[in-house]
C-alpha cells in the first residue's frame, strides 16, 4: 500500500481508538543507500497477524459486525459479493476491517475520499497501490497511470489487477515479484474505497457512484473484492436508481457498555478511570456516543478534575458509603465542566439531520410543510426531549388541566380516576385555555415540571417492548432518568442552550421559575425523532417495514401478533369507509386484491378486462389493503380508456415515468438501457437509435438479415420437419428467427440460433434465463427479491451466472467492433456501431453499450415473435382469413414474378412485394389488437393528477394501462369486439390499410414512447407470414392446449406445435389467371 493512502494518514482513521499504528513497507532508501523495492506483501497490514481472540477483544460491542463481514469474506480464495459498510461517524468502521484483513493477512487497496477529493485522484490512488508505485521526487511526484474517464480507469484497474493476480497465483508480472512469505495470501485482492458519502459533494455528473457500484460486474473477475464504507445508509445512494449490488453491513452506535469498554482499555489506573466513568460517561451519552467526541471532551475532565483527590487508587477498596462520599466529591470538580460541554455538544449537527436534508433538497415547499416527521438538526438525548417537551407542555397549557393529563396516562401506578365535570367547569377550562393562548408561554416551577417530566416518562417505559429494551440502549434511558441529578443536569443544559428561559422567582413559591421558548412546531418533534437502531431480522422486518405502515397500531401489540378492540374497531371502520371507494375485484382486509389475482393467475389478462368493462373502462384496487399504504404505493389505477392512455402517455408524459418498481427489476439485465430509463438518458438513446429504423435501413434489413434469415434457415427447417412428418414447436422456431435479426440489427452478428438441428446457443440461453429470472421478481415484493439477490437463492443466482455469460459474450463483440472501426476496414450501420461513432463515445462505458444492446434484443425479439405465433394459430382457427392472405400474396407475385409458381417459392418477397400484401398487413394488426405481444405495462405516479375521466390518481401510487384490454372493449370496437375480423383495419373498398388511433390500438405503445421498430415489426411479420403460408400448410397438433402464459411478454404457454404439410399452389394460380383472363 502506497505512503499517500495508509489508513494511518486519513483524518478518519486517526479517530478510531482501536485503530493501531499502520507500518508502510514503501520503497525507502535505507542509511546504506540501498533501495528497498516495494512487493506484493506491502498491499498487507501489519507486520504480524492478529489473532482472531485478540481481534475479539479489541473490538468491544462489534462482534456481531465482525463475524459477518468475515462470513461475507469468507474463507482462503472465496469470492465475495461486494460489502456496504455504513453506520456514524466513529462507530469503528475503518478499524475493525482494517483489523479483519490483519487478522486474515489478506492483500488490499485502502482509498479514502477524504484525500481522494476527485475522480482522477481516486482513480490513480487506487492504480498506484495495484502498481507498487510510489510518488517521490525520483518520479517527480507522478502517477503510475493518468485517467480521468472512469473507461480508462476501467482498462486500466483490469490490468494492474490481472498483473497482482497472477503474482499471487505464482505467475511472473510485469510490475511486481512475489516475496516468499510464511503465510498463504490467497489468490484474492480487495479494494477499500472509505469515506463514500464525501464523494457525493464532488461528482457533480453524478456518474461516478453508479460506475462504482457497477464495477464488480464490469471487471467480471471473481477474485476481486470490493468494499465500500460510508457514514450514510445505502438507499441514499442508489435506492432511487434501482441498483443495489453490495451487501449492506450496519454498524450501530456504541452502546454505554461498549464505550466503557474501548475507554478502559490501556487504562494504567482502572480504579480511578472506572469512577471517573461512572460519573462522566451516563450524562454524556445521552448527547453523543462518538468515541472522538467522547475523547475530546474526557481527557481535559480527567486530568484537571480528577488531580485533587488524595488517594484516588483507594475509591474501590473503601465502604459503599465512603465510596459514595468521594464520587460525590469527585463530582464536585468535575460538574461545571460537564454543563458547559454538554451545551457545546447539543448544538452539534447529527449525521441522520444531514442525511435528511439531502433527501430534502428537491422537495417542493408543499411537500416539505408536509406532516413533522423531518429530522432534528441537532442531537438529543431522549430524555432531554422529553424534559423539552413537559416544559412546552407547561409552559402552554394551564395548571388546571394537568390533572386530566395524569388520569389520561394513568399516572405512576397506572389506576385511572374518574372525574365528573360540569359543563360549567368545561367551559371554565376553555376560557383559561382561550385566555392563555392570548397571553402566549406562561412561566412554571420546577415541581410541575417534574411531575409532568414522570407522568410521560413512566407512560413511555411501560409501553416499550423488553426485547427492545434490553437491545436499544437509547430506549433504555427512559427506563434511567429518574434521578434528580441527572433532570437537573439536562435542565441547567437546556437553559444554556436557549431552549426554556430562567426567570424570576414567584414571591408565594419561593423557587426559580421557567418558560418554555421552543415552537409547537419542534415540540412535537421531540417524541417522534427517536430512531431505533436494528436488533434481529425479525425486528428489523417489523420495525422498517411494518411500523411505518401500520402508524395507528401500537408497536408492542405487533410485535406480538395481536390487536387490542379498540385497533380492530377502528381498522374495520377505516376498511368500510376505503372499500367503498374502490371499483373493480373484491378488496379484503389486509389482503386487498391479492385473493382475486392469485385465484385468477392463470387467465389474469381476461379478468382484468372483465373488471375493466364491468367497471367503464377504469377501476381502482389495492394490492394492500393497510392504512397509509393503501392510498400511495399500494393503490393501483387500472385503465384502458383511450382518453386516459392519451392523457398518461402523451398529455401528461413527464408524469408517468417507468417509476423505480420497474427500474429496479430489470436494472441488473437492463441498466439504464432505452427499455429501462426515463428523462435524458432515454430521449438520447432514442434518438441515436431512431437512424436505425429509417427506410433506407429497412431496406437493407430486409436483404441482409430478414429474408436471409428465412431463405437459409426459416425454409429448410420446415422443409425438414414436413419431410420426416414431425411436428414443430412454430412459436420456439418464431423466437429463434427474431433472435437472429433483431442481433444482426443491434450489432451486426448473428448467433444462428434457427438452423437444422435447432442447436443450443449459449448466449441465447443465458439471455432467456436472464429474462425469466427478471420477471419473477414481479412476483414477490421487492425486500423479498432483494433478500434473496443478497443470499444468491433461487432465481436470482440463475440470474447472476446468466449475466457473466452475457457479458462475456457481448464484451468480446464491443472490443471486436472497436478494433474494426479503429481499422476502418468497413463501414458499419448496425445499432452498435451507430452508438460508438457519437461524439459522445468517449464517455460511454462497455456496461452501458452492453445495456443498449440487450434492451434493443428484448424489445425486437418477443414482440416479434410473440406475434407471429398467435397469428399462425389463429390463421389456422379461421380458414377463410387464410384463404384471403394466401389469394393476396399470389396476386402480388402474379403481378411480379409471372404465372410460374416455382419462381414464386425459389425467393422470399422483396421490401416492395411486402409493402403491397395489405390484407396481411391487417390480419397482423388484428392479431396484435387481441393478443397484443405485451398484455399489461404501468406507470410511477410522479404527482397527484386527474384523468379525464375524472380518476384522481395520489402520487407514489402505480397505473396500470392495459393494453389487452383496450382491444378487447366494446365501446371502442363494438359488439364483435372478441371476434377475428381483418376487414375492420381495411378502407371501405378493401383496398387500403386502415390506421385506427394510436391510444386505441396500443400495441405499439403510443406518444412519445411509440415503439421505434414499428415499421420493421411489420416488415418483418409480413415477410414471415408471407414466406410460410405461400410453402406450407399448418395445421394444429391434435390434443394440443393453447393457452396464455403470465409473463411481461404473452406468449403461448405449451408452445405452438404444429404439423407441416405441402402448400399446392397450382389450383391458386389456376384462379387468378382465370380471373385475369375474364377481366
Amino acid at each position: 500500500m502506497g505512503k499517500e493512502e495508509t489508513p494511518q494518514a486519513t483524518r478518519r482513521t486517526r479517530r478510531s481508538l482501536a485503530l493501531p499504528t499502520f507500518s508502510n513497507n514503501g520503497e525507502e532508501k535505507t542509511r546504506k543507500g540501498v533501495t528497498h523495492k516495494p512487493t506484493i506483501n506491502d498491499l498487507m497490514y501489519g507486520d504480524e497477524p492478529l489473532s482472531l481472540d485478540d481481534l475479539l477483544s479489541s473490538s468491544p460491542g462489534r462482534h456481531n459486525q465482525l463475524t459477518e463481514v468475515l462470513r461475507h469474506l469468507g474463507p482462503l480464495n472465496s469470492p465475495m459479493l461486494p460489502l456496504f459498510i455504513y453506520g456514524g461517524a466513529s462507530t469503528g468502521k475503518t478499524s475493525i476491517i482494517l483489523q479483519i484483513f490483519r487478522h486474515l493477512k489478506r492483500p488490499f487497496v485502502y482509498s479514502s475520499c477524504i484525500t481522494c477529493y476527485s475522480p482522477r485522484i481516486l482513480f490513480e490512488s487506487i492504480l498506484n497501490q495495484l502498481a507498487l508505485h510510489i510518488r517521490d521526487e525520483d518520479n517527480g511526484y507522478s502517477s503510475a497511470k493518468k485517467c480521468e474517464k472512469p473507461s480508462d480507469f476501467t482498462n486500466f484497474l483490469r490490468e494492474a489487477l490481472v498483473n497482482i493476480l497472477d503474482t499471487l497465483k505464482g505467475k511472473p508480472s510485469k510490475s511486481s515479484l512475489k516475496k516468499k512469505s510464511a503465510h498463504d495470501m490467497g489468490n484474492m485482492i480487495y479494494l477499500i474505497i472509505d469515506n463514500l458519502e464525501l464523494l457525493r459533494e464532488w461528482d457533480k455528473s453524478s456518474t461516478i457512484l453508479p460506475f462504482l457500484f457497477g464495477l464488480y460486474r464490469t471487471l467480471g473477475l471473481p477474485e476481486v473484492g470490493i468494499i465500500f464504507v460510508s457514514k450514510a445508509s445505502p438507499d441514499t445512494y442508489y435506492s432511487n436508481s434501482g441498483h443495489l449490488e453490495p451487501v449492506p453491513v450496519y454498524f450501530p452506535a456504541y452502546t454505554e457498555k461498549d464505550l466503557r469498554e474501548i475507554f478502559m482499555q490501556n487504562q494504567a489506573n482502572k480504579e480511578l478511570y472506572s469512577s471517573f466513568l461512572d460519573i462522566v460517561l451516563k450524562p454524556f451519552c445521552r448527547v453523543t456516543r462518538r468515541v472522538d467526541e467522547l475523547t475530546t471532551a474526557f481527557s481535559p475532565l480527567y486530568k484537571k478534575y480528577c488531580q485533587p483527590l488524595d488517594d484516588p487508587g483507594s475509591i474501590i477498596k473503601k465502604s459503599k458509603q465512603k465510596r459514595e462520599e468521594d464520587k460525590r466529591r469527585l463530582f464536585g470538580h468535575i460538574a461545571p465542566h460537564i454543563g458547559s460541554s454538554l451545551n457545546e455538544v447539543f448544538r452539534i449537527s447529527s449525521v441522520d439531520a444531514e442525511l435528511n436534508s439531502d433527501k430534502t433538497k428537491g422537495r417542493t415547499g408543499s411537500e416539505k410543510s408536509r406532516g413533522h416527521d423531518e429530522e432534528l438538526g441537532f442531537h438529543m438525548s431522549i430524555s432531554a426531549r422529553y424534559l423539552l417537551l413537559s416544559a412546552f407542555l407547561a409552559s402552554r397549557n394551564p395548571a388546571t388541566l394537568d390533572a386530566s393529563l395524569f388520569d389520561a396516562t394513568g399516572g405512576l401506578d397506572g389506576r385511572k380516576k374518574k372525574r365528573k365535570c360540569s359543563e360549567k367547569t368545561l367551559e371554565q377550562k376553555e376560557a383559561a385555555e382561550q385566555e392563555l393562548l392570548l397571553k402566549g408561554p406562561g412561566t412554571f416551577p420546577l415541581e410541575r415540571l417534574f411531575a409532568i417530566f414522570q407522568c410521560i416518562t413512566s407512560v413511555a417505559q411501560n409501553s416499550l417492548d423488553e426485547d427492545l429494551q434490553d437491545n436499544n440502549p437509547l430506549l433504555n434511558e427512559v427506563g434511567n432518568i429518574e434521578l434528580t441529578s441527572d433532570v437537573l443536569l439536562q435542565l441547567s443544559s437546556l437553559c444554556n442552550a436557549n431552549f426554556i428561559s430562567q426567570g424570576g422567582s414567584c414571591p408565594l413559591e419561593g423557587s426559580t421559575r421557567y418558560k418554555s421558548i421552543v415552537s409547537e412546531e419542534l415540540a412535537l418533534k421531540m417524541p417522534t425523532d427517536c430512531k431505533e437502531p436494528e436488533v434481529s431480522p425479525f425486528k428489523i422486518l417489523v420495525q422498517k417495514m411494518i411500523f411505518p405502515i401500520l402508524k395507528c397500531f401500537s408497536k408492542e401489540c405487533i410485535l406480538q401478533h395481536r390487536a387490542s378492540p379498540m385497533e380492530t374497531t377502528a381498522y374495520l371502520l377505516w376498511f368500510t369507509f376505503i372499500s367503498r371507494l374502490l371499483k373493480g375485484p373484491r378488496v379484503w382486509p389486509l389482503l386487498g386484491s391479492l385473493p382475486g389475482l392469485i385465484e385468477n393467475f392463470d387467465r389474469m389478462h381476461d379478468w382484468i378486462a372483465d373488471n375493466l368493462r364491468a367497471c367503464g373502462g377504469t377501476y381502482q384496487t389495492c394490492i394492500c389493503a393497510v392504512p397509509f399504504l393503501a392510498r400511495k404505493q399500494g393503490l393501483v389505477t387500472v385503465t384502458c380508456d383511450p382518453r386516459n392512455l392519451e392523457h398518461i402517455l402523451k398529455a401528461r408524459f413527464n408524469n408517468y415515468p417507468k417509476g423505480p418498481t420497474w427500474q429496479a427489476v430489470f436494472h441488473d439485465l437492463l441498466g439504464s438501457g432505452i427499455f429501462n430509463s426515463d428523462g435524458d438518458t432515454w430521449l438520447f438513446q432514442r434518438k441515436t437509435a431512431a437512424l436505425e429504423f429509417t427506410t433506407r435501413t429497412l431496406h437493407q434489413a430486409m436483404g441482409r438479415w430478414v429474408n436471409r434469415a428465412i431463405h437459409s434457415r426459416l425454409c429448410p427447417v420446415l422443409e425438414l420437419a414436413q419431410s420426416r412428418d414431425e411436428p414443430v414447436d412454430l412459436q420456439d422456431l418464431m423466437l429463434r428467427l427474431t433472435f437472429d435479426n433483431i442481433c444482426g440489427l443491434a450489432f451486426g452478428r448473428e448467433p444462428q440460433t434457427l438452423a437444422p438441428g435447432l442447436p443450443e446457443n449459449r448466449f441465447a440461453a443465458a439471455f432467456d434465463q436472464a429474462t425469466e429470472a427478471s420477471l419473477q421478481r414481479f412476483i414477490f415484493p421487492e425486500v423479498i427479491w432483494r433478500i434473496k439477490k443478497w443470499l444468491r437463492l433461487g432465481m436470482e443466482v440463475t440470474l447472476s451466472r446468466s449475466l457473466v455469460h452475457l457479458d462475456k459474450y457481448l464484451s468480446h463483440v464491443i472490443e471486436t467492433r472497436k478494433q474494426e472501426l479503429m481499422n476502418r476496414n468497413k463501414d458499419y450501420d448496425d445499432l452498435l456501431s451507430r452508438f460508438m461513432k457519437r461524439k459522445e463515445y468517449s464517455s460511454y462505458s462497455d456496461k452501458f453499450l452492453q445495456h443498449v444492446a440487450l434492451n434493443f434484443i428484448l424489445a425486437g425479439r418477443d414482440t416479434s415473435s410473440a406475434a407471429m405465433s398467435w397469428f399462425f394459430w389463429l390463421v389456422t382457427q379461421n380458414p377463410t382469413v387464410e384463404e384471403k392472405i394466401l389469394e393476396e400474396i399470389c396476386t402480388v407475385l402474379m403481378e411480379t414474378r409471372g404465372a410460374d409458381v416455382a419462381k414464386w417459392v425459389s425467393e422470399p418477397l422483396d421490401f416492395n412485394e411486402v409493402d403491397q400484401l395489405v390484407y396481411l398487413k391487417a390480419a397482423l394488426s388484428e392479431t396484435l389488437r387481441l393478443y397484443p405481444s405485451v398484455p399489461e405495462d404501468s406507470k410511477h405516479v410522479v404527482a397527484d393528477d386527474v384523468l379525464p375521466d375524472g380518476t384522481f390518481v395520489p402520487a407514489g401510487s402505480s397505473v396500470t394501462y392495459s393494453i389487452y384490454s383496450a382491444g378487447r372493449m366494446p365501446s371502442t370496437w363494438g359488439d364483435d369486439c372478441l371476434e377475428f375480423k381483418p376487414e375492420r383495419w381495411l378502407s371501405s373498398d378493401g383496398k387500403k390499410f386502415t390506421m385506427h388511433d394510436q391510444f386505441k390500438f396500443v400495441a405499439f405503445n403510443a406518444g412519445p414512447r411509440i415503439c421505434l421498430g414499428k415499421d420493421l415489426a411489420y416488415l418483418q411479420m409480413k415477410s414471415v407470414a408471407a414466406a410460410v403460408l405461400l410453402r406450407h400448410r399448418l395445421a394444429v397438433l391434435p390434443g394440443h392446449r393453447v393457452e396464455q402464459k403470465m409473463s411481461l411478454t404473452l406468449f403461448m404457454k405449451y408452445g405452438l406445435k404444429v404439423n407441416v404439410h405441402p402448400r399446392d399452389l397450382t389450383t391458386v394460380a389456376a384462379n387468378l389467371q382465370e380471373e385475369r383472363g375474364d377481366s
